[in-house]
């Protein structure tokens, strides 16, 4: 309740603002409680009945009783109700521009609520957008700093105001005139339920950050955008980048700003200092410009505003990298799992196709053959969904996927997703499906090749993979599917048997595939997850670092295909949202709202670095420095080398772990090496794509080596 009367003190001050008389007011109609226009007396927005989904009863608004303050109790009318047994009723509170209204239900606790869905919609509209708010967050022990899950809203627009829902259920599961609601049991009683739904209503020209703040109880709302997709630049280019501020509050308010841009190699492009005076529910603009881009680059942003000492902060990054045109080539390496269309779907395949991605998973393959990609199908393995069927159901089930196949024009079918097998009956039972699907494949998508389910190293995948195997699969299959996860270790450790490792989980792969003969691997998964300040996840620096080594080990060992998972932060059923709880939403390439990490350029890089490059050989110095060698279709070569004096561990379990920020570097030790090579100078280009010359004397390049990957370009002789 405290942190409810924090919300209703600003905005009873917020409605009065901008509005000297009622904005609003309620009516019954239609079996249900609507929002009129105070000004005009039109009803705008339809809301408060309920659908239980998962049950057959439905709730309709019934008999209205006045409360206190404008507000209203509405009684609820059952049908559908086989219980006899349901009541219920909700309560609407109004305060300002704020609407709260708290169900309360009366039903037997046989009947579930975890599928009940509100009614809410403005007629005539369309459903508008989510709008996914973040708070910023400092780490309690000084780590990188972070977002939490601020208010998800979505907008209702009328012609005087704009509805905001703040969604508390399932965002995915909203719909034009429903939304899902969460309900809770009562403590004492679990045949009372409650749940809450938060409306507040504010000028159309009131942006959804603003709003967010408000719901987020923040001082200001802070956004900082470019005039281009991702923030992204090209090398050449002059990056800037506009920072809007804006006051929620109906009081005029002071802030102090800083702005830093720190760049990936620490130095630190911008540092300035603001003060702002913001009008009730204003904002200003302030234009920053970086220095120009002469090579790739990333510059970390920050932006603290102080209102009467209280802090509001946020981080984005602005990026510039190289226009190259790849070479067409089927037999590339480079691959992406999974795409969210940020800002939009076009912008999406652009930015895949111009970071060098040849293939997606699970898409659409005559739309992405445009943007110079294949794709593959993807599906689950459901052993539930088989068990039972006759011959006849499971080709009709059989013959759906293949429809999809050819409608989509995909290069190869993956046949389940990181499925577990402990019993050889299991993978029997996966078989006798493969031996059905083999004959039909053949005959209607000729060419389709046929991959395995996607084990997963750390579960068992290659005891699962054996056990098809044993089962009779190996001959229906055209190429093996698995993920490659790892945890606090470089990616090239190697020959500790199979578990959450990188390189030593592929060799135990291709031990098993040397028994039972040769297949092509393909890694539909592998990650350099960052979530944040944990030990067992790559923090930005190092898989920035760890992107180019998953990259060149692949091609090293004749991977086919390696899909990077994935593209965007957040998750296929909350695309664009924030939740600090969940490494799932920690996956990608870029952040939740599209904005570059470095992991981008150093995808990029590496697809430059291995455009149509073939391994040659690997390549060693000492006791601990080592290296790939891979040549390209010029004769030229190219070498990705690094150091492990400093061991093969990231991070260790302690109470006090936290990360470093990513313009840190993480490794201690430097190590001199020696390097064979013609002419004048060779170029080192680390991870993000920025270029070092060193010269060549006596047919020798002298280089500093640390746990950091760089690749070398040059007439080398290595």
């Amino acid at each position: 309740m405290k942190q409810i009367g924090m919300i209703v003190a600003i905005l009873a001050l917020t409605a009065a603002a901008w509005a000297e008389s009622p904005l609003f007011s309620f009516c019954v109609g239609e079996n249900s409680l609507w929002i009129t226009d105070a000004a005009t007396g039109k009803k705008v927005f339809r809301f408060g009945n309920l659908s239980f989904q998962w049950e057959p009863q439905n709730a309709s608004a019934g008999r209205v009783t006045n409360l206190d303050g404008n507000g209203r109790r509405v009684e609820l009318v059952f049908s559908n109700d086989a219980t006899g047994a349901c009541s219920g009723s909700f309560d609407v509170h109004p305060d300002g521009n704020r609407i709260v209204i708290d169900y309360t239900l009366n039903i037997p606790e046989k009947v579930t609520t975890n599928g009940v869905v509100y009614e809410r919609f403005v007629p005539g509209g369309q459903l508008n957008p989510l709008f996914k708010s973040g708070i910023w967050t400092r780490h309690a022990r000084g780590g990188v700093p972070y977002e939490t899950k601020g208010a998800v809203l979505r907008p209702f627009p009328t012609d005087r105001f704009t509805i905001w829902e703040k969604v508390g259920g399932n965002p995915v599961w909203g719909f034009y005139f429903q939304q899902h609601i969460v309900f809770r049991k009562d403590e004492k009683d679990p045949t009372i339920r409650r749940a809450r739904v938060e409306l507040m209503i504010f000028p159309n020209n009131l942006d959804a950050s603003t709003v967010a703040a408000v719901f987020n109880r923040q001082d200001l709302a802070l956004n900082v955008t470019t005039e281009r997709s991702f923030n992204l630049f090209n090398v050449g280019e002059i990056p800037n980048f506009k920072l809007t501020v804006s006051n929620p509050a109906a009081r005029p308010v002071k802030a102090e700003l800083q702005v830093t841009a720190t760049a990936f190699d620490g130095s630190v492009a911008i540092q300035k200092k603001r003060r702002c005076a913001l009008d009730s529910q204003g904002k200003a603009e302030l234009n920053f410009t970086l220095p120009k881009a002469k090579q790739p680059n990333i510059w970390f942003i920050e932006v603290v505003g102080t209102v009467d000492g209280r802090e509001t902060f946020l981080r984005s990054t602005v990026a510039a990298m190289d226009r190259y045109e790849f070479q067409d080539d089927p037999e590339s390496v480079f691959g992406i799992s999974v795409f969210f269309p940020i800002p939009d779907r076009k912008s999406a395949l652009d930015l895949l196709h111009r970071i060098g991605v040849r293939h997606l998973r699970s898409e659409n393959g005559n739309e992405v053959r445009a943007c110079g990609m294949d794709a593959g199908y993807h599906c689950a393995y459901n052993p539930k969904e088989w068990a039972g069927k006759s011959p006849e159901e499971r080709k009709k089930r059989i013959r759906e996927h293949i429809a999809k196949i050819k409608a989509n024009g995909v290069t190869h079918w993956e046949f389940g997703n990181e499925n577990v097998f402990k019993k050889p009956e299991e993978a029997a039972a996966y078989v006798e499906v493969l031996k059905q699907i083999r004959p039909l494949l053949n005959a209607e998508a000729p060419g389709v090749k046929l991959l395995s389910i996607g084990f997963a190293n750390g579960f068992g995948g290659v005891k699962s993979l054996e056990m098809v195997a044993r089962a009779g699969g190996w001959p229906l299959l055209d190429g093996i599917a698995y993920h490659l996860g790892r945890g606090n270790t470089v990616p090239d450790l190697g020959n500790v048997g199979d578990g959450w490792f990188y390189l030593s989980s592929l060799q135990e792969l291709e031990k098993l595939i040397a028994k039972y003969g040769a297949k092509p691997i393909y890694l539909t998964e592998i990650y350099t997850p960052t979530f944040p300040n944990t030990f067992w996840d790559d923090s930005l620096r190092n898989a920035t670092e760890n992107v180019p080594l998953s990259y060149a080990i692949a091609l090293a060992h004749g991977v086919k295909i390696a899909y990077y998972y994935q593209l965007n932060d957040s998750v296929w059923f909350d695309i664009g949202g924030v939740n600090s709880r969940d490494r799932e939403y920690s996956f990608g390439l870029l952040y939740r709202n599209g904005n570059v990490k470095p992991t981008l350029l150093a995808y990029q890089t590496a697809a430059k670095m291995l455009d149509k490059a073939k391994f040659e050989k690997q390549w060693k110095s000492g006791n601990t420095s080592r290296g790939y060698v891979f040549s390209k279709p010029d004769g030229s070569r190219v070498a990705l080398l690094w150091d492990r004096t400093d061991g093969y561990t990231l991070n260790r379990n302690t109470p006090d772990f936290v990360a470093q920020e990513p313009w840190i570097p993480f490794w201690k030790s430097r190590v001199p090496v020696r390097v064979k090579c013609a002419g004048t100078e060779i170029e080192l280009v680390n991870p993000i794509g920025q270029v070092r010359r060193i010269p060549v004397k006596n047919g020798v390049a002298e280089l500093t080596l640390s746990g950091e990957p760089v690749w070398i370009v040059g007439n080398l002789k290595l």
